[in-house]
């Protein structure tokens, strides 16, 4: 993979697709603690762990 200087485009972009990221996981961490559903969440996350 040849290296070349990132542009500020890419910079810029993937800052925005990192923001944009981390607005989707926060809005659904903040939706699954509102209803109460973290617990369930967790369990599945811990299982999926397990098995992956």
């Amino acid at each position: 993979m040849a290296f070349r200087k990132p542009s500020l485009l890419d910079l810029n972009l993937a800052i925005t697709v990192a923001s944009m990221t981390a607005a989707i996981v926060f809005a659904v961490l903040l939706l699954t603690r509102y209803l109460g559903l973290d617990a369930k969440i967790a369990f599945c996350w811990q299982l999926f762990l397990s098995i992956a």
